[in-house]
């Protein structure tokens, strides 16, 4: 069962973020549009270290919008 819960605001400057799924692992991210903070939760952390694939998505991400070329993951 899936739900939508209400926006969140970033802890730093209090702009509602935006919620991003790295991909079909469920691994949620919110990301400040005015700060740039990215946010991830206990649990979601909890799943990137138990799935490389998740972990993977998320440096891949994190190099796109950081605008870094990775060679190798």
């Amino acid at each position: 069962m899936s739900f939508k819960s209400a926006p969140l605001q970033c802890p730093n400057d209090k702009v509602t973020m935006e919620t991003i799924e790295l991909d079909e692992s469920g691994i949620i991210i919110n990301k400040c549009s005015f700060c740039g903070g990215i946010w991830i939760d206990r649990i979601n952390i909890e799943r990137l270290f138990t799935s490389s694939k998740g972990t993977k998505s998320l440096l891949v991400y994190l190099a796109k919008i950081l605008n870094i070329e990775i060679s190798e993951i």
